[in-house]
């Protein structure tokens, strides 16, 4: 079904003239430090200790750490325990040196 002549600007069809939408910053312009704050804080020793073996897994593959040779779920924990402190003081390696570069 056609738009009568008369009727063009008004029905459900885009006109070739249509305004873009304006263009936001480019992708990857964002600060990269406004990621890392709003990142939840590392899990505690007892939020650990509560996670069973599948959640225990998932967040030791996020944090970039490896489940080889975890036999046990207590090995799981020390493992996450490892990736999580790990992972804090590479952060604060990371920010200190941020900082020394500013200066």
């Amino acid at each position: 079904r056609h738009c009568p002549p008369a009727r063009r600007p008004t029905c459900g069809r885009q006109s070739l003239t249509a305004a873009k939408p304006a263009a936001g910053p480019p992708r990857g312009a964002q600060d990269p430090d406004a990621a890392k704050d709003d990142s939840p804080p590392p899990p505690t020793d007892e939020a650990l200790d509560a996670m069973g073996i599948r959640d225990l897994r998932k967040y030791i593959r996020g944090a970039g750490g490896s489940t080889d040779g975890c036999v046990e779920i207590g090995d799981l924990r020390a493992r996450a325990k490892e990736v999580r402190d790990g992972a804090a003081a590479s952060a604060a390696a990371a920010a200190a040196a941020a900082a020394k570069a500013v200066d």
